[in-house]
């Protein structure tokens, strides 16, 4: 990637959202770099927070995929009505 990309280093697109707290070693170029967070620490971060927000319905990461599509869409949304979503999410 570094010969493809040469700036990726310093591009936003190539850049972790969401970085390790440890470095790792290149075992080829010996330089550090950090990977992304893995899946499970945000997992529990989300249901930490759902549970010091004392939210009665179950929510999980996936639920926010659900809620951010539900707030683009105007209407109806595969046949639930705008009052499902103003009850399940509060107003957009």
């Amino acid at each position: 990637l570094d010969r493809k990309y040469p700036n990726a280093n310093e591009a936003w697109g190539w850049q972790w959202v969401f970085p390790a707290k440890r470095p790792f070693r290149d075992r080829m170029t010996g330089l550090w770099h950090r990977h992304h967070i893995h899946e499970s620490a945000v997992q529990r971060a989300f249901a930490t927070a759902v549970r010091s927000a004392g939210l009665l319905k179950p929510a999980t990461c996936h639920t926010l995929r659900h809620c951010a599509g539900f707030r683009i869409m105007p209407g109806e949304i595969a046949g639930w009505p705008r009052w499902a979503g103003l009850w399940l999410f509060g107003p957009a």
